[in-house]
């Protein structure tokens, strides 16, 4: 799958971030860490 990260479909101000191997987003630190544990023990978040 092909991604290019100049292309925005709507007008957002927000960049867009794509990862590999896994990726947390939120804006709450805790909800990070908690997020990050799950994946680091191999889980999956959605």
């Amino acid at each position: 799958m092909q991604h290019d990260a100049l292309y925005y479909p709507s007008a957002s101000r927000r960049m867009a971030t794509f990862g590999k191997r896994g990726m947390v987003a939120t804006s709450q630190p805790l909800a990070a860490q908690v997020g990050i544990r799950i994946l680091q023990q191999g889980g999956k978040c959605d």
